[in-house]
Formats: structure tokens, sequence, C-alpha cells
């Protein structure tokens, strides 16, 4: 019965420590498989845009990638994506990426990492733009 006791007791006691488990920019390391969709033409603003690619992240501050978009059905492949990227302990954080298009812009992102950092889910927070992201390592 207390070994029985001790084993439940051990069992919980992992999993609250699982559930408060920490993040730092470390956490949201390597190579990640994303798709998004989104409005993101503040000009255009029922241009429908749809996005797939890789990010990688350094587990400092770095993040790079490849995409591939259509909108409107226009695709543009090997579009080169980089920025830089934060990640507080409570795994919330932010992405800002350099301009594909605009060399003195850039675009900003809430990011929200789990599961130990192999899935995260980013949303636009631009003005006039609407977007989501789905990150999985």
């Amino acid at each position: 019965m207390i070994k029985t006791s001790l084993m439940i007791l051990s069992f919980l006691l992992a999993v609250s420590a699982a559930a408060k488990a920490e993040c730092s920019p470390h956490t949201m390391q390597g190579q990640y498989i994303f798709s998004a969709r989104g409005f993101i033409e503040p000009l255009a603003p029922k241009v429908q845009r749809v996005h797939a690619g890789v990010f990688v992240f350094d587990g400092v501050a770095n993040v790079s990638g490849t995409e591939t978009s259509s909108r409107e059905g226009r695709i543009a492949r090997g579009q080169k994506l980089k920025g830089k990227y934060t990640l507080n302990a409570d795994c919330t954080g932010t992405i800002t990426f350099d301009s594909l298009a605009l060399p003195n812009l850039q675009t900003h992102w809430d990011l929200f990492a789990t599961d130990g950092g192999s899935k995260a889910n980013m949303i636009r927070t631009d003005p006039g733009a609407m977007s989501i992201r789905s990150l999985e390592r």
C-alpha cells in the first residue's frame, strides 16, 4: 500500500513538474516544418495567401528559413526568411522577420511553444494583417 502510494505521489510530482516546464530560446532549436495561411496584404485585405516551408531556429535568438507561397494562385518558390526570436519562461515569445519585399520593413509575430518546443503556433501582430503559422519539429 505504501509502495503504491509512493509511486502515485512520484507520478503526480513528475506530471506537475512537466506542466510547469519552463522555456527559453534554447527550447526552440533545430528545423521545423510549417504551414500558414492568412490575409497579409494591408492594401489588398481580401487577397488570401498560403505558405509552406521550413524554419531553422539556432537556440539563441536567430531564425532563418525557406518557403513557397501562393498569393491568389501566383506561386513564389524559394523565398528566404531571416529574423530574430525570443522565448520567455512561460513558452510565449515573439518573432520579427525582415520583409521579403521591402528592405526596411519587418513583420511581427507572437509565438507560442509547447511539447518541449517540438510544436509551436504563431500569429501575425502587424495592423491590417491576419495570418497564422503552425510549426512542428
